[in-house]
């Protein structure tokens, strides 16, 4: 906004369909540090090659403070440092900054372990836009809690045994909530509660800890302990460390997907489900967009516009309606500004428990430990396909689990590259390959190669992480038309 001497009136309106809470901040000059509260989200936008700056202050703290980024749209980098008396004179640039968070986990942790750390100073937290980017910015302290906002899912979080993280909701008319926790690795179970801040297995109204799935509350007003007020979500594992997405959102609201992140949704026979997907203009790939919906029950079908309307089934742009899973491929957009794309999922006639993913065709998707994708070369432009795992590190912050990645091709024949220093890997860089023949091959990365592996990573980077690792994968069909399934499964770590 051009600025001019005088007073500045601002208005919020929410819509007459539901009810709304938020945060409006004004900063005279962009280039000064908003002020990050723990626990409360920050919703940003930046072109390509500009900065956001932030700011805490940790003041005789005993804990960790930890900086969660997630991109929503583009890609986007998390810095932080201890301020001093230059960030006054200048904004700081990305050398000016001590740490960085490794590329794919978007996450900076400080506390008494972390070289440079004081638990008595001033920070500044920098994000940098790689290309134009809309994302979300959160700093917690302690292990307290995270405000969950309608239809944004969290970054993906790491907790170890036995350390759940806390978060909280606001509903504000009656409707029914659905809370769902997406795993990227480890067995997260979901505690919701009304009455109890930090509810467990104990103390939760709710609960949802099923062993190998991702887990999905629907609390519907007809429920007998249904409220309009504050739910308390806490999210963990007592046997294993565990890394995942959490996500809250009321009837008819419309999620925000990130590109290559899954998201994990239920819904009832003959629902809709309703997503958001926004590229901007430089991320337009000449493989265009893909978006893919795999099943864990039932039979969902997709349907996605480009007209600013949501899709129907008499209205939209593209739609699949395979039995099981389904995949689009749609041509890339030519408007000049943002591309938006509504989706739509149908549960047909029976309720479904599924995963979507969207964003470029050539947008590394992370995977789930223990669920395989499926993929298909529709094109010559769409034969490679990109992947990023996150692993949890040993209580050492340095040794890795073994790792057995499984490549079948279900039509035409395919390869897979593995590197934990590039995120494109090829079979000519260096990247470790599958062995096996055209229609099945097999990677066994043990505990000490994934060990090494991960240490090459981190000394290459200006990493604050010490609890992730990040595996690139590539997956090249031969030939237009070859489709395939990747799955991934943990081993052990070396003694």
């Amino acid at each position: 906004v051009r600025a001019h001497l005088g007073t500045y009136l601002f208005a919020a309106c929410a819509s007459a369909q539901s009810a709304s809470s938020m945060s409006v901040t004004a900063r005279l000059h962009a280039d000064r540090p908003q002020l990050l509260v723990p626990g409360a989200p920050v919703l940003g936008a930046l072109s390509a090659g500009a900065w956001r700056y932030y700011s805490f202050e940790l003041r005789h703290a005993s804990g960790d403070a930890v900086l969660s980024l997630s991109p929503l749209t583009g890609a986007a980098e998390l810095y932080a440092k201890i301020a001093d008396a230059a960030d006054a004179q200048r904004p700081p640039r990305a050398d000016a900054f001590t740490w960085r968070s490794q590329r794919g986990l978007n996450r900076i942790a400080l506390g008494p372990g972390t070289d440079g750390y004081s638990s008595d100073a001033r920070y500044v937290v920098g994000v940098h836009g790689i290309t134009a980017a809309e994302f979300s910015l959160v700093l917690t302290r302690d292990g307290g809690p995270t405000e969950l906002i309608d239809g944004v899912p969290t970054p993906f979080l790491s907790t170890r045994a036995n350390a759940p993280l806390y978060f909280h909701f606001e509903l504000h008319e009656a409707t029914a909530l659905t809370i769902a926790v997406t795993p990227s690795s480890g067995e997260p179970a979901l505690y919701v509660s009304t009455t109890s801040a930090q509810p467990d297995a104990r103390t939760a109204t709710w609960v949802s800890a099923t062993l190998g799935s991702a887990e999905v509350l629907v609390i519907e007003p007809t429920d007998a302990n249904f409220v309009q007020g504050r739910y308390y979500v806490a999210v963990g594992s007592p046997s294993a460390p565990s890394s995942f997405s959490v996500l809250a959102s009321t009837h008819g609201a419309t999620v925000r997907l990130a590109e290559g992140l899954p998201q994990q949704l239920a819904l009832k026979a003959r629902e809709w489900a309703y997503f958001k997907l926004v590229v901007p203009p430089s991320e337009q790939a000449a493989a265009g967009l893909l978006v893919s919906v795999e099943p864990l029950f039932g039979d969902p079908n997709v349907y996605v516009s480009d007209d600013g309307e949501l899709p129907t089934l008499a209205k939209h742009g593209w739609r699949s309606t395979l039995p099981g899973g389904d995949q689009l491929v749609l041509p890339p957009c030519a408007a000049p500004s943002n591309c938006v794309y509504d989706i739509g999922v149908l549960a047909v006639e029976s309720p479904t428990n599924f995963t979507i993913v969207a964003g470029r065709a050539d947008t590394a998707q992370v995977l789930q430990l223990d669920t395989p994708v499926s993929g298909r070369a529709t094109d010559d432009a769409g034969r490679v396909r990109y992947y990023m795992l996150l692993v949890h590190l040993a209580d050492d912050g340095v040794t890795a689990k073994s790792l057995e990645w499984q490549l079948s091709a279900l039509s035409g024949s395919c390869t897979l590259a593995v590197s934990a220093t590039q995120p494109r890997p090829t079979l000519s860089s260096g990247s470790h390959a599958a062995t096996g023949d055209e229609h099945s091959a097999e990677l066994r990365i043990s505990s000490a190669l994934a060990t090494s592996m991960c240490s090459q990573a981190a000394a290459a980077s200006a990493d604050a992480d010490d609890q992730r690792c990040v595996f690139y994968a590539s997956v090249t069909a031969a030939s237009a038309g070859a489709a395939y399934t990747l799955a991934v499964s943990e081993g052990e770590a070396a003694a």
